[in-house]
C-alpha cells in the first residue's frame, strides 16, 4: 500500500509487515492468518480507497483450496469492516461467484464488457480503435491495417485484447526482420492470433457464455418470477387454511377449559342392597 514514513511509525504488538534496511518489504516468519487479515484491514482503513480491484478473479474458484462460498464471504467481510467498495474483473467463468447465496446477489452488480458486434457503431468503433493501433506504430512507413479490418475482427472475435496481443506478436516479427519498413501481410499471417477451426471453437464458447449473461438482464423472465410468485402464494394459503382447519377441529374437540365432555353417566345400582329408603 506504499504507506508513507512506516520507518517511523510506532507498531505496537507483533510486527508481520515491514520494510527492510534495502527498502524492500518483509513478512514476518511468524505472521499469521489473522494477523495479515488485521493488516489489510487497517492499512483500508487509514489509506481509505474508493475502490479495490481484483484482476482475473475467477481464480478465487479454486484459491487455496477453500470452498467458493468462503473465499466470497471473506471479500463480503472485508468490504463491511473496511467499507470499501471491490471490483471483480475476470471472465464468464465468474458468474458463479456472485450467485452463491442471497447477500451475495442483494450486494453485487454485474457489468458486462462485451465484445463488439461486427455491424453498426460497434463495427464503427472496432475499425477506430484498429486505426489508432495503426497510427501508433513506429515504423518508417505506417502499415494499412484498416484495409484488412475484417480478417482482424473474424480471428480475434472482436474482442481487442485480441488484437492488441496479435498486433504486439507481429510488431515484434517485424522489428526482428531488418529488411521490413513497415508491418506486412506475412507478419500478421505468421502470427495470426486464432485459426480458423480453433476461431470457431472459442466463438460457440462465446456465444454460450454470451447468452446465459444476457438472460440475467432480460426483462422476459419477468413473467417467470411472476409465476413462481404466484405459485408460492397460492402454496401459502393452502398451508393456511390446513393449520386453521386442524386448529378448529382441535377446538370443537376440547371444548371451553372446565367443561366436562359429553358422556353417559351411569344409574341405579349393581345389588339390591345399594338401595337406601
Amino acid at each position: 500500500m506504499e504507506e508513507p514514513l512506516i520507518e517511523k511509525k510506532t507498531i505496537y504488538g507483533d510486527v508481520t509487515l515491514q520494510r527492510n534496511e534495502g527498502g524492500r518489504l518483509t513478512i514476518a516468519r511468524q505472521a499469521k492468518q489473522s494477523k495479515l487479515r488485521l493488516a489489510i484491514e487497517q492499512a483500508f482503513k487509514h489509506r481509505n480507497p474508493y475502490f479495490v480491484f481484483f484482476d482475473e478473479a475467477q481464480q478465487l474458484l479454486g484459491l487455496g483450496g477453500l470452498p467458493i462460498q468462503d473465499n466470497m464471504d471473506c471479500l463480503k467481510s472485508l468490504a463491511n469492516m473496511t467499507n470499501c467498495l471491490y471490483v471483480l474483473y475476470g471472465t464468464y467463468e465468474m458468474r458463479s461467484l456472485i450467485d452463491l447465496s442471497d447477500q451475495l446477489i442483494k450486494r453485487s452488480s454485474i457489468i458486462h464488457f462485451r465484445r463488439y458486434a461486427k455491424k453498426g457503431k460497434d463495427k464503427q468503433i472496432f475499425q477506430g480503435v484498429l486505426y489508432s493501433f495503426q497510427i501508433n506504430m513506429p515504423f518508417p512507413k505506417e502499415p494499412d491495417l484498416l484495409k484488412h479490418w475484417e480478417f482482424f475482427y473474424d480471428r480475434t472475435l472482436g474482442c481487442i485484447g485480441n488484437l492488441y496481443d496479435w498486433l504486439l506478436q507481429a510488431y515484434q516479427l517485424a522489428l526482428s526482420d531488418s529488411n521490413s519498413l513497415t508491418l506486412t501481410e506475412e507478419h500478421i499471417a505468421h502470427t495470426v492470433f486464432l485459426a480458423q477451426n480453433r476461431a470457431s471453437v472459442v466463438l460457440r464458447n462465446i456465444e454460450t457464455d454470451e447468452k446465459e449473461v444476457n438472460s440475467a438482464f432480460c426483462e422476459d423472465r419477468a413473467e417467470i418470477i411472476q409465476t413462481l410468485l404466484d405459485k408460492n402464494s397460492e402454496h401459502i394459503k393452502g398451508s393456511s387454511a390446513k393449520r386453521e382447519g386442524k386448529t378448529t377441529s382441535r377446538s370443537k374437540r376440547r371444548g371451553r377449559v372446565g367443561e366436562r365432555n359429553p358422556t353417559r353417566d351411569p344409574t341405579g345400582g349393581t345389588d339390591k342392597g345399594d338401595l337406601a329408603a
